[in-house]
């Protein structure tokens, strides 16, 4: 199958590249002249172009059985917050490319979409309920409202037309990547190999792998199973605090307990089953050997 992927480069997006390649899938994506094309176990398909280049939409869909639209034009080094003074710029790239790229798919006859989506869709959890799918959307930032917009426009494809687009909305995600200062919980070894306490914070978090799992189950399902539909992908709660203890490094002051946690019932329903604090352990060590080096 030729799936075209956006944010290939990115950080969620090399976990997706590598699962869609190493299933025998074909993959052509968006690049920038100054992407990092390297560190990818297998050929991928480039065409120049982004978010802001509406040719270039219709360029990666050209032919694609599928769409993972994971691209997400920011501030550098600002990702919440990414829009930073520039609202309505960051709407017209971010919101109006992606109805673009989408509305291209469409034309293009691709038969199916997933929108890589976010935790900040939801908002602050309702005290009396759980924050399982049917979670009313109040998003508290432009990001959050950026992606449920997004995801109300694949919701009506979904249900007016019976398009299989769906969204997926993640949490934190972890995992080693391409190159590895790019990885999270870099600052936090550095740290700890320098006999400093990193700051006090908590998060969920999902295994980078383990989404682009997800990717796959939701390009695999039956469309009536996904058409229009959101999906949570969350996993464990991880604190720093538990990752330096894991280090032998010194101890943060604790963070809050968890608040929020996402449901992801719906999602393993279709099979998906995630690694939970295992890979939490094999990551930070593995990350630990590899800037020891």
């Amino acid at each position: 199958m030729l799936v075209a992927l956006t944010g290939a480069t990115g950080y969620v997006g090399r976990f997706v590249a590598a699962d869609l390649l190493a299933r025998g899938h074909e993959v052509v994506a968006w690049s920038r002249p100054a992407s990092d094309l390297a560190g990818f176990p297998g050929p991928i398909r480039w065409v120049l172009g982004g978010l802001d280049d509406a040719a270039s939409a219709e360029r990666l869909v050209a032919g694609a059985a599928a769409l993972v639209h994971a691209a997400f034009h920011h501030l550098p080094g600002h990702y919440r917050g990414g829009e930073g003074a520039d609202v309505a710029g960051f709407l017209r790239t971010n919101l109006q490319g992606s109805l673009r790229l989408i509305e291209a798919a469409r034309r293009a006859g691709v038969g199916r979409v997933v929108f890589l989506s976010s935790r900040a869709v939801y908002g602050p959890r309702l005290a009396d309920r759980a924050l399982d799918e049917h979670h009313p959307l109040a998003p508290t930032t432009h990001y959050g409202a950026y992606k449920a917009a997004v995801e109300a426009v694949l919701r009506g494809y979904g249900k007016a037309e019976g398009w299989p687009v769906c969204s997926l909305r993640a949490t934190g995600v972890f995992g080693l990547t391409q190159p590895i200062e790019r990885a999270k919980w870099v600052a936090l070894v550095r740290d700890c190999r320098s006999h400093r306490a990193p700051p006090p914070r908590g998060g969920t978090e999902v295994y980078g792998p383990d989404l682009a799992e997800a990717v796959h189950l939701l390009l695999t399902a039956p469309p009536a199973e996904v058409a229009g539909e959101a999906f949570n992908v969350s996993d464990v709660y991880v604190t720093h605090r538990a990752l330096a203890r894991l280090l032998g490094g010194p101890l943060p002051p604790p963070s809050p307990g968890p608040e929020g946690l996402m449901q992801t019932t719906k999602l393993q329903s279709l099979g998906w089953r995630p690694s939970g604090w295992p890979a939490v352990v094999q990551t930070l060590h593995a990350l630990d050997r590899a800037l020891a080096i």
